[in-house]
């Protein structure tokens, strides 16, 4: 599971001391109550034609969802990462286009989405929501990490006499 290490003491698994925990637990599939989340309207293109999906601006999560056609103000996950694992980038070319590239290290594998937005200044604020809050979660691991290196080279350090 994503977030444990294996502990050679006891052979079982304890929370990384590097990890960030969501503030809440979403999976892909998941259909849920959008309420008043902020979102930004975009379109994902794949094999099966264009789609219109929400682009949620969530603190934790890169997150699409499929508005549900029967139900106003619900919707399904269909993409799901955290932010951590995500970098944008505007396309040159069409600054109303987003370039989303996930690196997944729990199955090893990247994926890559275009996300289409009716004008440039819906594609920045999508992408400077990304960039921003991906920064920041990085920025937790790095000091948890810093934290944890500080504990271990205290319990293990030794002392050399003089």
């Amino acid at each position: 599971a994503a977030g444990l290490v294996v502990s050679p003491e006891d052979g079982g698994a304890e929370a990384s001391p590097v990890s960030v925990e969501p503030p809440q637990a979403f999976s892909e599939g998941e259909t849920f109550d959008l309420g008043a989340s902020p979102r930004i309207v975009c379109g994902v293109t794949s094999s099966k034609g264009k789609h219109t999906r929400y682009l949620l601006l969530d603190g934790f999560w890169f997150m699409l969802v499929q508005p549900d056609p029967s139900t106003s103000g619900w919707g399904t996950i269909k993409t799901l990462c955290p932010l951590w694992q995500v970098q944008s980038m505007v396309d040159r070319g069409d600054p109303r286009t987003l370039q989303i590239f996930m690196h997944n290290r729990a199955d090893k594998h990247d994926s890559q989405v275009t996300l289409t937005f009716e004008d440039i200044s819906r594609c920045l604020a999508a992408n400077e929501h990304v960039e921003k809050n991906h920064q920041q979660l990085r920025l937790e691991l790095m000091e948890k990490l810093v934290i944890f290196v500080d504990i271990c080279s205290e319990s293990f350090s030794v002392q050399i006499p003089t």
